[in-house]
């Protein structure tokens, strides 16, 4: 059996479109990365900013 990996990442995006619940998660953990790298680097920000 082949595998391609443009179709399992179809078959992905498809059951993401049909699911609130997997699109809501997939929302949150976008959102995630951001907040953790600015908690992460925020005394270091501040440091710039003074």
């Amino acid at each position: 059996m082949k595998f391609s990996i443009n179709k399992e990442i179809r078959k992905m995006l498809e059951l993401i479109d049909k699911s609130a619940r997997a699109r809501r998660f997939m929302w949150a953990a976008l959102a995630a990365v951001p907040l953790t790298v600015l908690l992460w680097k925020l005394p270091e920000i501040l440091s710039v900013l003074k």
